[in-house]
């Protein structure tokens, strides 16, 4: 081989190996970019779904937010009780941009009343915002409040108890016997042998009781709405009646408001000084 054509292939075997040489760059180059792309449509991909995942989120609060709410703070008593008033306290609050309007409550899916009212042209303001007063009925009572606020939205609250108001022991009738002329003739007739006492909120029932066995009586008629107490003892004229009577209200000011005797007759059952 002459020295021309030794140079004609060192020449060829070096392209060749340039050719080789580039075409595994571009090759490298490719997988790369592919590569690249994977990743990048990953990263969106991945975006996407933590976008989806928030837009609930951010639903939810705002419903919660655009609607009132009430909540009853104070604990219900359970089963059976001799008081049909109930001081309670809750919290009230009203939709975005609103105020409370109406805060009222019903018991066995009666007639709502009003225990707050704002207020404003023909309407009076009523009773303060977190505090009101529920009247028992006299059986099983289920209570529900009810708020509304100035967007015209509203919102309840059930109360988990279901108190039982005990109305009290309704007086029986009485005899021929029992019967006694006023000495004045135009106040009809009295029972001889009762007397009513009114008693105060909340009065203590051992001293209840000792008013009682003070009278040598036995208590046959209570009304505990009107938180009263119909007592028998024995037999009495007027004048002694009413001396009892009034020695009761002075010995037992604790526990008493009033007491008086029975009368009938042109007036119908009452109570007299």
């Amino acid at each position: 081989m002459n020295l021309n054509q030794k140079k004609k292939q060192k020449i060829f075997t070096l392209i060749l190996s340039l050719i080789l040489i580039i075409t595994q760059v571009n090759i490298s180059s490719a997988v790369k970019s592919k590569s690249a792309k994977v990743k990048s449509n990953g990263k969106k991909i991945v975006k996407s779904v933590k976008k989806k995942n928030k837009a609930p989120k951010k639903l939810v609060k705002g419903n919660t937010y655009n609607k009132p709410s009430i909540t009853v703070t104070t604990k219900f008593p359970t089963g059976t009780v001799e008081d049909n008033i109930i001081d309670v306290e809750y919290t009230a609050i009203p939709s975005k941009g609103a105020e409370i309007t109406e805060v009222s409550y019903s018991i066995n899916n009666s007639t709502y009343e009003y225990i707050y009212l704002k207020g404003g042209g023909i309407i009076e303001p009523k009773g303060t915002l977190g505090k009101g007063r529920v009247l028992l009925l006299p059986k099983e009572n289920t209570i529900v409040f009810k708020v509304v606020d100035s967007s015209g939205k509203s919102a309840t609250f059930t109360v988990k108890e279901n108190p039982k108001f005990d109305y009290g022991i309704p007086t029986p009738g009485f005899g021929d016997d029992e019967k006694s002329d006023f000495a004045d003739p135009s106040k009809g007739k009295f029972v001889n042998n009762r007397i009513i006492v009114f008693l105060k909120s909340n009065a203590n029932k051992q001293r209840i009781q000792e008013l009682v066995e003070y009278v040598d009586g036995t208590i046959i008629g209570k009304n505990n709405i009107l938180n009263e107490i119909v007592i028998k003892i024995p037999k009495k004229t007027e004048e002694e009646i009413n001396a009892l009577c009034k020695e009761l209200e002075a010995k037992y000011t604790d526990i008493v408001d009033h007491v008086g005797l029975e009368t009938f007759g042109f007036v119908g059952p009452a109570i007299i000084d």
